[in-house]
């Protein structure tokens, strides 16, 4: 279980606005300015951050595979950012130590496994590790299926995996391959389709 130092709200604000910047930055270097307005007018958490940019985009590595090292840690920094985890692990909330989501992911890809669900994907860091390594081997984006009860979540595990596909394969959205991302509680059921 991991335990995390707990933040004061204050400096959580503050971490919002940084992790908030370095995040409008990295999109703008990833996207077209066609793509990032329209990005922009379609996610409101993104909203939020408009105006706002880190410390210029000349300090962001813009090849592919960067790009990519970029992504999984700003979903990485967001779930301590804008959720308190160390109340939520004491609550029962389970966290996929970091360094077991590779190793994991790389043996599901290797199995050829084309239909994922994830029922509690927090900020994404496991479906995108996955998504990664099957894209790698496939060339190919697998059908996802990705939950969690947090509204936040949800909405960040979409910027990354939007991200992570328009640098991979060039998709616009997560609409042009089977990936549907969804705020739910699927602990009581029916299993959304």
């Amino acid at each position: 279980m991991i335990k995390l130092k707990q933040e004061s709200s204050k400096k959580t604000f503050s971490n919002k606005q940084q992790f908030g910047k370095r995040l409008i930055s990295l999109l703008e270097v990833i996207y077209a300015q066609k793509d990032f307005k329209q990005l922009l007018s379609q996610n409101p958490i993104l909203q939020q951050f408009v105006g706002r940019k880190g410390d210029g985009n000349e300090s962001i590595p813009k090849t592919k595979e960067a790009l990519t090292q970029q992504i999984f840690k700003l979903a990485f920094e967001a779930q301590t950012v804008f959720f308190n985890t160390q109340s939520r692990v004491d609550n029962g909330v389970y966290y996929t130590p970091s360094e077991e989501i590779r190793p994991m992911t790389k043996k599901l890809a290797a199995t050829a496994v084309a239909s994922v669900c994830e029922p509690a994907c927090g900020t994404g860091l496991l479906t995108l590790t996955y998504i990664d390594e099957y894209l790698s081997k496939y060339k190919k984006a697998p059908k996802i299926r990705c939950f969690d009860i947090a509204e936040e979540a949800v909405a960040l595990t979409k910027i990354f995996l939007n991200a992570l596909l328009y640098i991979k394969i060039g998709a616009q959205s997560i609409k042009q391959v089977d990936v549907r991302i969804e705020c739910a509680d699927i602990s009581m059921g029916p299993f959304p389709n």
